[in-house]
């Protein structure tokens, strides 16, 4: 006999039972789409129908300037340093009518500082954080 035969179910009078071995096929194949169901179900419900909120991030230094879009929004940003410290100021803008708003934070090397969002296309909010250091990291998000 070989090896297959033998791990294959028999019945109690030795011969190979051909139900038992359709079920044991049957058996395999439901719980291997048991297993991609759950894969399945677990991948649609962590996020259904839902994109990712649009972010993006620019490293500053001191004396410069930009503009910094994403989908629905858009932040200009001016630089500036004075004995250890950075200085970012400029003006965050939604570009959408969607629902959303747009939020700035600045992270320096002590902390990092949110600015009040602007919600509602064209609705606008000026800013102006300073922090420790000459390097900066200027993120926006879509909110």
């Amino acid at each position: 006999m070989s090896a297959r035969q033998n791990s294959l179910p028999q019945s109690t009078t030795g011969q190979h039972d051909r139900a038992a071995r359709r079920r044991t096929r049957v058996g395999s194949v439901a719980g291997g789409l048991g297993v991609l169901a759950l894969v399945t179900t677990a991948g649609v419900g962590l996020a259904p129908n839902a994109a990712a909120a649009p972010t993006k991030s620019v490293r500053v230094t001191c004396q410069q300037s930009g503009t910094i879009t994403v989908t629905g929004a858009s932040v200009t940003y001016r630089t500036t340093c004075a004995t250890g410290s950075l200085t970012v100021k400029g003006v965050a803008t939604d570009t959408a009518d969607d629902g959303h708003c747009v939020r700035v934070q600045v992270t320096f090397a002590d902390g990092t500082k949110q600015v009040a969002p602007a919600c509602g296309k064209g609705d606008a909010t000026s800013y102006k954080v300073t922090g420790h250091g000459t390097v900066g990291t200027i993120m926006i998000a879509v909110i």
